[in-house]
């Protein structure tokens, strides 16, 4: 697939609009994960909808146009032979685009929206920050990633950032952006069929729980070498393993409370 018709590509959008919808109501982006089941994910929110008023957005990035991976989880920021693509054929900038299109159509008056992404939607949030934070993004939680883009310049991207289109002043304002990292204290197994198990991901830990805990920790160091604002939080969720509609409670309540 090209370039051109990657920034070209079509995407099909999943939404809610709650009953007690007006111009105020919170804008919510749901990021499926590696099943790419988009309806699935709005399904699992239409019941937050009701109850907050939220307006629940899922964007699907389908396997045709968005194949594999590197053009979902890790954003397409490079190609099949390793060269940096153009940041206008980035999967990133889709968010914003899929915002403002929905405030125009639903006449919200929102200025700002929250983005949730589960499992593979949560690689692509996490990464989204630290390379192409949305202008319009209120905040961020990543939950139950399987593995992550760590923020350090000495391992190669994608399991660090050397090579990675990121300096240090970027990532100061990636720590800057309010990101929660989300996880179940049950997603601890060690042979899920979805668990990457190459050697650098392991070296972040045997399961999700594990890896996001190394992750917010390096996070939390690197901020603090950088002399930065570190707006990042951690939230441990109880009793939940790896699922996207027991995830989206905590979530969704987090989101109402802010």
């Amino acid at each position: 697939m090209s370039d051109q018709r990657k920034e070209a590509a079509r995407i099909n959008i999943f939404y809610h609009l709650p009953q007690n919808f007006g111009p105020e109501s919170k804008v919510v982006i749901v990021l499926h994960g590696v099943k790419r089941n988009a309806d699935r994910y709005r399904d699992n929110w239409v019941n937050h909808s009701e109850k907050y008023g939220f307006l629940i957005v899922a964007p699907e990035f389908s396997m045709a146009d968005y194949p594999g991976a590197d053009q979902y989880n890790l954003g397409n920021m490079f190609n099949t032979e390793g060269k940096p693509n153009p940041r206008a054929c980035w999967s990133y900038p889709v968010i914003e685009r899929v915002f403002q299109k929905v405030v125009k159509l639903t006449g919200s008056a929102q200025k700002r929206f929250y983005v949730f992404g589960h499992s593979a939607g949560a690689q692509f949030v996490h990464r989204m920050v630290l390379f192409a934070p949305p202008r319009s993004m209120a905040g961020a939680i990543a939950a139950n990633a399987g593995w992550y883009t760590m923020p350090d310049f000495s391992e190669e991207f994608p399991y660090g950032l050397k090579g990675a289109p990121l300096n240090k002043e970027g990532l100061k304002n990636a720590f800057i952006c309010p990101l929660v990292i989300m996880a179940g204290d049950k997603d601890t197994d060690p042979h899920h069929k979805y668990l990457r198990r190459t050697p650098e991901a392991m070296s972040q830990g045997e399961h999700r729980l594990a890896r996001s805990r190394t992750f917010f920790k390096a996070a939390q160091k690197e901020a603090r070498a950088l002399g930065t604002e570190f707006n990042w939080q951690y939230v441990l969720v109880p009793g939940v393993g790896h699922s996207n509609r027991k995830m989206s409670l905590f979530a969704a309540e987090y989101i109402a409370a802010q």
